[in-house]
């Protein structure tokens, strides 16, 4: 049953016309299946599935100091990170203890997008907002409910992806790095490979 609280995903009448069926994780109605659920998890292991992760936090950092904010929220995890790379790090609380699980993709220059754990959104985002400071010039945006985050998991995933922007992703995206996409349809979203058998788009 959907609790008061719950969000749907920005994607959430798309999924309904296609037959989905929803459940509530880390308060967000998220899909479960498409009533096929045995032959969907047979694509996924033998081609490649398109999965809607949006309910994980997305926050898009820029500015001069972007990277140092980020360093002081994630104790320094931002100096092994260069333009075009993607890597995992840990928010921490005040005590040292882990409150959230981060992928960080340095998607320019100075800008940098975090995607955090569903249900952490709120936690994280306050806890971005205590490392700024008036010597940091940087902007801090939480984009989770402005933006979609899709997932293209499975072994084809990247011939998929490639053949609906015109790009060898094979060739020219390594993983954990990202890069924008090339598409006129999608010129403005990030894309990012975890590892061989996943792709992101944000």
């Amino acid at each position: 049953m959907r609790s008061q609280e719950a969000r749907v995903l920005p994607l959430n009448d798309l999924h309904s016309s296609k037959g989905a069926r929803f459940a509530e994780v880390a308060s967000w109605l998220i899909v479960e299946d498409y009533r096929e659920p045995e032959a969907e998890l047979a694509k996924m292991r033998e081609s490649s599935v398109i999965l809607d992760r949006s309910h994980r936090s997305r926050f898009m950092v820029t500015g001069p100091d972007a990277a140092g904010l980020l360093n002081r929220a994630t104790a320094g995890t931002l100096k092994q990170l260069s333009e075009g790379q993607t890597i995992r790090a840990c928010i921490v609380d005040s005590a040292g203890r882990i409150s959230d699980l981060l992928l960080i993709s340095q998607t320019g220059a100075i800008s940098y997008l975090v995607s955090g754990e569903p249900g952490r959104r709120r936690k994280t985002a306050a806890q971005l907002g205590e490392s700024l400071s008036p010597d940091l010039e940087v902007k801090f945006e939480d984009r989770t409910e402005s933006t979609c985050s899709l997932a293209i998991e499975g072994p084809a995933s990247s011939q998929f992806l490639s053949a609906q922007i015109g790009d060898d992703l094979d060739r020219t995206l390594s993983p954990f790095h990202c890069r924008p996409s090339s598409s006129t349809a999608s010129a403005r979203s990030p894309l990012g490979q975890q590892t061989q058998a996943r792709m992101d788009s944000h």
